[in-house]
């Protein structure tokens, strides 16, 4: 429609929705139970609620229990006028897709559960793997394709953004329809583990192309099951602890056309001898699996994605020399992993993303028992990285790859690792000893966006000793547990080539000790100029936080938050009175951008230091400053 101005109607609250099903239906006392449940399956869409309150009114309890069957087995046309309403809207929806990847896609959404978050990365796992996507030949093409796609979906209603970053979800009502199309497509999303040969083979057609299994009770497989169109396989368990299914070793016999497997919770010790009939597999899914060896896995020559997570075992083989179309390897939370043959990795040739994380961290030198760091030199495609080197000496030659683009290394001990859903060149970087900046680690610093450093014995200014070109890409840094580090910035007979931090958003400074100053001398007016977040911490030696000369530099600040300083009198301060005019001596900072201002624990702290005006909504919190505080 063009309109200027796009209003969010968010589904109606759990009361509204309740209120609004009672006004049609009339008295809920009899069906609270049912009802309740019915309301929720309609997940607060109004045209829902009003379809299917129209459609129960005045009916028996029996018609109001077969109504919510249907919605929980995802079978709409069985609900009464829902043909007439509800489904026909949504129907036509999907129809008038002008695309035939969105199409393929919604489906695959179709297969799992509504309403529940899912990210970027299965999906594109899935797409690619069952070639949906035309002219895409890259993991990276993938995922521009299917955000894309995801962007249109959205724009067309029929998917939700998650609750988490990097995740979209589908509704309840959608989810009920496109299942129902997808059904038609021969896609299958099962629930009950009963039965198995009698739902798999004899009800459903034998050229089902996609089957997704979601058990919680099963007794056992059946040995061999002749699906021979089959291209996408989901068996996903839900078991006690103490039981755990094994695969027959037939079970895979009849899926010789299966391009996609996926498998969560089941027993792979040993892997079925039905693998090595999966020659045309392109995607292997792995989640919370027991194996032993795995060498088996390396005879399927045309994998391209490779997921391990959380799973049990400990070394990738020799024969994994042999998955040379292999363009995505993911080892996630396998703690077990304690051997990674040499020259495995450097053989990947097509190898773009990488991630091992939770995972193999016993990296050596020259790689003799074990993967060295410079293998990863020779992967030409590689540009995303996501590693653990736990020792810096460990690197003794450049293993950064010249495409490299997105990475997330951790480098020293302790770090904990946060499941972003992609890495965007973030850097941890931990070293007690003295620091060396060398073999590819000055570039990853250099290009990082989110820098975190730590314990850098040997360092006492950060910008000029880490990078004099002064961080142009840094968005976030953290420092703490540094000893030795006086500044931040220190220009101070320095002839700085570039402007300092100009993009910086956040800055973390914690148990400095003997840090004097964030900046010394002069800095550029765009240094600092998109600095956001402040947060310091245990700097016990700092007076102040910024001379006078910053407060134009920082005017966009909005949340500041100072604690467990011991000598710290003001937030600004006049380096010399000597060289102070009467405009800085009525100088001011007008920061309408603050909204948080936290000073806690700062015995000796007297005043802000210069004229503020703030934003009428900022918060302040002054706790045990122990002095009189004053504002100018």
């Amino acid at each position: 429609m063009k309109a200027l101005k796009y209003v969010f109607v968010e589904p109606l609250s759990d009361d509204d929705a309740r209120k609004l099903f009672g006004n049609i239906v009339g008295d809920l006392t009899d069906k609270c139970d049912i009802a309740a449940e019915i309301i929720k399956k309609c997940a607060g869409l109004p045209l829902a609620i009003r379809t299917i309150a129209n459609a129960l009114k005045g009916k028996s309890d029996y018609v109001w229990r077969n109504a919510l069957h249907q919605l929980k087995s995802s079978n709409p046309r069985c609900v009464p006028e829902m043909d007439n309403t509800l489904y026909s809207t949504i129907e036509l929806s999907y129809a008038l897709l002008n695309s035939e990847e969105a199409k393929s896609l919604l489906l695959l959404f179709a297969l799992g559960y509504a309403g529940v978050d899912i990210g970027f990365m299965p999906l594109l796992a899935y797409g690619m793997g069952l070639g949906f996507f035309q002219d895409v030949y890259t993991i990276s093409d993938g995922i521009s394709r299917i955000k894309s796609l995801i962007d249109y979906l959205e724009d067309s209603c029929l998917l939700l953004k998650g609750d988490k970053d990097g995740t979209v979800k589908m509704h309840d009502v959608i989810h009920h329809v496109v299942a129902s199309i997808a059904k038609e497509k021969r896609m299958f999303h099962i629930q009950d583990g009963n039965g198995f040969e009698k739902v798999l083979v004899k009800r459903m057609c034998k050229d089902s192309i996609a089957i997704f299994l979601h058990w919680r009770d099963i007794d056992g497989l059946p040995e061999r099951v002749k699906l021979p169109n089959l291209k996408l396989f989901t068996l996903c368990l839900c078991l006690k602890e103490d039981y755990f299914l094994q695969i027959p070793n037939h079970f895979f016999e009849g899926m010789k056309e299966l391009k996609v497997l996926d498998l969560h919770n089941v027993h792979l010790l040993p892997l079925p001898s039905s693998f090595l009939c999966l020659t045309n597999l392109q995607t292997l899914n792995l989640l919370n699996c027991t194996l032993g060896d795995i060498t088996m896995i390396g005879e399927l020559r045309n994998l391209e994605i490779l997921y391990f997570q959380s799973c049990e075992f400990e070394q990738l083989p020799e024969s994994f020399r042999q998955l040379t179309q292999l363009k995505l390897l993911q080892l996630a939370d396998c703690p077990k992993l304690k051997v990674i043959t040499p020259n495995v990795i450097a053989s990947l040739s097509r190898l773009e993303e990488l991630y091992i994380y939770n995972s193999f961290d016993r990296w050596e030198v020259e790689g003799q028992n074990n993967a060295s760091l410079a293998e990863l030199k020779r992967l030409s495609q590689l540009n995303t990285l996501c590693i653990h080197i736990p020792n810096l000496q460990l690197i003794q030659q450049d293993f950064i790859p010249e495409n490299l683009e997105k990475y997330t290394v951790h480098i020293g001990d302790a770090w904990e690792w946060s499941h972003e859903y992609e890495p965007s060149r973030t850097l941890r970087l931990k070293f007690n000893g003295s620091l060396h900046l060398r073999y590819g680690v000055e570039i990853l610093v250099e290009k990082a966006k989110y820098l975190y450093l730590d314990q850098l014995d040997g360092v006492k200014d950060i910008l000029w000793e880490l990078d004099r070109e002064g961080f142009p890409q840094l968005k976030h840094l953290s420092v703490q547990n540094s000893s030795e580090i006086l500044y931040i910035v220190n220009s101070i007979g320095c002839i700085p080539s570039n402007d300092g931090f100009p993009i910086l958003e956040s800055l973390f400074l914690i148990n400095l000790s003997n840090m004097e100053k964030i900046c010394c001398g002069l800095v550029d007016a765009t240094s600092f100029s998109k600095l956001r977040v402040l947060k310091v911490e245990r700097c016990d030696r700092l007076i102040y936080l910024f001379s006078s000369f910053m407060a134009g530099n920082i005017s966009q600040i909005q949340e500041i938050e100072v604690t467990y300083c011991k000598k710290l009198k003001e937030i600004f301060s006049k380096e010399s009175e000597d060289h102070v005019d009467e405009n800085e001596r009525n100088s001011e900072i007008e920061s309408t951008q603050l909204h948080s201002l936290v000073l806690h624990c700062l015995p000796k702290f007297i005043h802000f230091g210069l004229k503020v005006c703030f934003s009428f909504s900022v918060a302040f919190y002054f706790i045990l400053l122990k002095n009189q505080v004053f504002f100018n």
